[in-house]
């Protein structure tokens, strides 16, 4: 989190805005109001606090994300980077030639199956809430399927026989969940360790 510290040195400061990780932080010209970038749950906004008591208050909201901030000389205006995250997969075959495997939201951490004929990765959909969840394309079809819908994934590996993931989750305010979950989803998934652990 961000934290206020006196330039003389007498203390360690405190912690003032949000609970989150603070990516960047300005004062307004006359030193009344603090402005933060905070990331929470994986999704970074931009929020204010009225110096030296005040309670944070969140002033960007929606779908897009707010990265770093910067307030004017007159102390009118703010400025930020605001926007949608996305990345995507990329599958390049014999011949040179690439297609795109996942297009709608921020894919992460792609691992083939041992077969080669899947590809697995987290999939982040464009939403506030959204949770990072599991997700797999067969690479002859181009179908792709949530294995693990609704649960945020952290960490996850799969079977040799690609039947059984073996998943992290972490929620906001918890402790990191392990689960196993089968790959066709005929069955619930299982929950291993709620410990902490990855």
């Amino acid at each position: 989190p961000c934290r206020v510290v006196p330039l003389d040195g007498r203390d360690e400061g405190r912690c003032v805005g949000p609970i989150g990780e603070c990516t960047s932080a300005a004062w307004s010209p006359d030193g009344a109001w603090m402005y933060f970038s905070v990331t929470i749950d994986g999704f970074s906004q931009i929020w204010r606090q009225r110096f030296p008591e005040g309670k944070p208050e969140q002033i960007t909201f929606g779908g897009a994300e707010a990265e770093s901030v910067a307030v004017s000389p007159d102390g009118r205006s703010l400025i930020t980077s605001i926007g949608m995250r996305q990345s995507i997969l990329l599958i390049r075959d014999a011949q040179g030639g690439e297609r795109a495997v996942s297009t709608e939201g921020d894919a992460s951490l792609p691992k083939l199956s041992e077969d080669g004929r899947r590809v697995y990765y987290k999939l982040r959909r464009q939403s506030k809430r959204a949770e990072n969840e599991l997700w797999t394309t067969d690479l002859s079809s181009g179908k792709s399927v949530c294995v693990v819908p609704e649960r945020s994934i952290t960490l996850y590996d799969v079977s040799r026989d690609g039947r059984e993931v073996v998943c992290a989750e972490k929620q906001p305010g918890s402790e990191s969940r392990i689960w196993l979950a089968s790959t066709d989803r005929l069955t619930p998934p299982v929950q291993l360790a709620s410990d902490g652990d990855d």
